[in-house]
């Protein structure tokens, strides 16, 4: 079902709102961020990373109730430093990520299933990061989107770090505090 989830949102991607950025302290070199939007809710966000010695680019597929439902990621690293001449990629790692509401991450690594333990620690790291990618992209959205801040009051984050956007009509009435 996820599978078919993330080709759906892939064949949506020209038709959805997509927003850029640079994440900061996320890397050593610098993060850059892609978040594509479909009626307000972000529903794939890449993530490409640079550090002195990787490179790391990373897929994030939302459901349509926010929830983090896929990762996929590749993460290059360098022999030596990027900058010393002669630098070349020595390891490739890619990495899938399955998550569902109430299970324990499944997390496969060249094409094998991790074991439970570091599939955990893995898919908990992923999920907190995940989090706060989408934080970030949703505050960017609101703020470019003139027209969707007409429609919110306020906005908040539930205990999951999902973004909970307040409807005017939500809102309390005016003398109120």
């Amino acid at each position: 079902m996820v599978d078919r989830e993330t080709a759906m949102i892939d064949a949506q991607l020209n038709s959805m709102q997509r927003l850029e950025r640079d994440l900061a302290g996320v890397s050593t070199q610098g993060a850059h961020a892609v978040g594509h939007f479909k009626d307000a809710t972000l529903r794939k966000a890449t993530v490409e990373q640079y550090g002195e010695s990787y490179k790391a680019s990373s897929r994030f597929y939302f459901s349509t109730s926010r929830e983090l439902i896929f990762v996929a990621e590749t993460e290059e690293r360098y022999d030596r430093p990027f900058d010393v001449p002669g630098a070349q990629v020595n390891q490739r790692i890619e990495r899938v990520y399955y998550y569902e509401t109430g299970h324990a991450p499944l997390v496969r690594e060249d094409g094998r299933d991790v074991d439970a333990m570091r599939s955990e620690r893995l898919g908990a790291s992923t999920s907190s990061f995940a989090k706060v990618l989408s934080r970030q992209l949703m505050a960017d959205y609101i703020q470019a989107n003139p027209s969707f801040q007409s429609r919110i009051t306020t906005f908040t984050y539930d205990g999951a770090g999902n973004v909970l956007m307040l409807p005017s009509s939500a809102a309390a009435p005016s003398g109120s505090k």
